[in-house]
């Protein structure tokens, strides 16, 4: 089993090169970055559409699967995590967007 060191150069690998081709129509890029003992939170959101009901539709899909990921990966149900979504995105504090 690889480390989860590797396993995060793996992903951050294959998410550049997904990133990197033509046919890419929506996507999401968040980082956490630490900056000598501080968090940079940053991300990305672009889609090549106009289209209200396709927007809607990718960022349903995108909160979906970052929903799905981020349970599967932590202790956290689904509605704990979605929860605490919600309150942190209402709070406004939570990021910078580039």
């Amino acid at each position: 089993m690889a480390s989860t060191d590797d396993r995060f150069e793996s992903e951050r690998d294959r998410a550049i090169e997904d990133l990197e081709c033509e046919d890419v129509l929506f996507f999401y890029v968040g980082t956490l970055l630490d900056e000598g003992g501080t968090q940079a939170i940053e991300y990305r959101l672009r889609t090549d559409s106009e289209d209200p009901e396709e927007l809607h539709n990718a960022n349903l899909i995108q909160v979906t699967m970052l929903l799905s990921v981020m349970a599967e990966e932590s202790n956290a149900g689904l509605e704990e995590i979605a929860e605490a979504g919600v309150e942190r995105a209402q709070a406004g504090n939570l990021h910078q967007r580039v």
